[in-house]
């Protein structure tokens, strides 16, 4: 068995795979994602079927076009940083509402201050 090696582009509107089998190659093209990765399954399936073609295992080394793929870093990194601001900014909004109320604020105060309910208040000042 020996493992197909995927590469995959976006060009002229449509998903590109290309998929290496030892010394052959395949080309698939599909409308969408979904698309192109039933394409290569179903394509290594018949490769399986095959005899003239190296059989594929189980296993798959897939690659993305640069571009495509800097573009799902950048945007999974900037979520992460994303979560962890929004993490810090609660644990702050917190600690806020507790000192705040240790001070004897009233809840409706805090709420205006922080621009957040009452409720919400309540709920930082149990938690």
């Amino acid at each position: 068995m020996t493992t197909p090696y995927i590469h995959i582009d976006f060009q002229s509107g449509w998903w590109i795979a290309t998929i290496k089998l030892d010394s052959n190659t395949l080309h698939i093209q599909g409308r969408n994602l979904a698309e192109l990765y039933q394409m290569i399954d179903d394509a290594l399936e018949i490769a399986r079927e095959d005899p003239d073609l190296p059989t594929p295992g189980d296993a798959r080394m897939m690659t993305f076009a640069p571009r495509i793929h800097n573009f799902t870093i950048e945007t999974t990194q900037a979520r992460h940083e994303a979560d962890r601001a929004q993490q810090r900014a609660q644990h702050v909004q917190r600690d806020a509402v507790k000192e705040m109320r240790r001070e004897g604020m009233k809840t409706a105060d805090i709420g205006t201050l922080l621009g957040i309910t009452k409720g919400r208040v309540s709920q930082l000042a149990n938690s």
